[in-house]
């Protein structure tokens, strides 16, 4: 049987639209308990519905797309990086050698700045893949925290825990970002700004602490 939709193009409006009213209701299912726990026990039932060498198959796709996104940067990233561009400024992506003989590398760097950003998805805030990995990469986000800040850099850490893609949700975190980067950068150095997403689109403003 063909898939309804499997080779079909979809303009970006299409898209947009696909996107916002999934996020629109599962942000309305989220506010009921009950609702929730019903649509999350019907996918469980649906997953064990699907052969297992399928399952198989989806799950090692999900983890390349994840690796994929370690080394690439994800879909939040790259779109904050091009709007960086667009707005003139130089930026490195994944790069490396910020620190003598360290392998250590930041999501993108902006070099005539001394700044560094970090895009922290959930996995920096919540144990998903298991205690022991979380304590390992929370431990190692200090470090690395420590060594930048400790060669004269700046680290913007953005809490983007709850996976904001959607093209409405990206506009307007960069909308408010840029001219974020733009104050911090005549800000004294070594210091470190978190950012959460979430209270970005909330409040409409990225406070300095």
């Amino acid at each position: 049987v063909k898939h309804p939709t499997k080779g079909k193009k979809r303009s970006y409006e299409d898209k947009h639209k696909i996107g916002e009213a999934l996020h629109n209701s599962w942000k309305t299912v989220k506010q009921n308990p009950e609702e929730l726990e019903k649509r999350v026990a019907k996918a469980r039932k649906a997953w064990y519905k699907v052969p297992e060498k399928t399952r198989l198959h989806w799950l090692k796709k999900s983890h390349r797309a994840i690796r994929e996104a370690s080394v690439k940067g994800s879909k939040f990233e790259k779109y904050l990086v091009a709007a960086l561009l667009a707005s003139g400024f130089k930026v490195q992506v994944h790069h490396e050698l910020l620190i003598e003989n360290s392998k250590m590398h930041v999501d993108f760097y902006l070099p005539e700045y001394g700044i560094c950003v970090e895009c922290d998805g959930i996995s920096h805030h919540k144990p998903i893949y298991g205690q022991e990995t979380f304590e390992k990469r929370q431990e190692n986000d200090l470090l690395k925290n420590e060594q930048l800040l400790g060669t004269g850099y700046s680290v913007v850490r953005i809490d983007n825990q709850k996976n904001y893609k959607s093209a409405t949700a990206m506009e307007k975190f960069a909308l408010l970002f840029i001219p974020f980067i733009k104050t911090i950068s005549n800000l004294p150095k070594n210091t470190l700004y978190e950012v959460s997403v979430e209270n970005t689109l909330n409040t409409e403003e990225i406070l300095i602490n």
